[in-house]
């Protein structure tokens, strides 16, 4: 998006993530960085802040091209 400034990541909740049942709010995401969905058990979820991620949450990010190397600390990620 934009020229490369922005990408759509998809990355899992794994058993050994720091986001597992933590709250987006909590979570402390760069900011330039947002939460668009999560696919659940086949079901597409539009999260708020108060939403918790599970095991095997498939998360929809949308996240500033620099923001990346953040991201994959914090998951294993790929790219759509």
């Amino acid at each position: 998006l934009l020229d490369g400034e922005y990408e759509f990541i998809e990355a899992e909740i794994l058993e050994k993530s720091d986001l597992l049942n933590k709250k987006i709010k909590d979570a402390n995401f760069p900011e330039n960085m947002r939460v668009g969905a999560i696919v659940r058990k086949n079901k597409v979820l539009i999260p708020r802040s108060d939403f918790s991620f599970e095991k095997n949450d498939l998360v929809i990010f949308l996240a500033k091209r620099e923001n990346l190397k953040e991201l994959e600390d914090i998951f294993s990620v790929s790219s759509i």
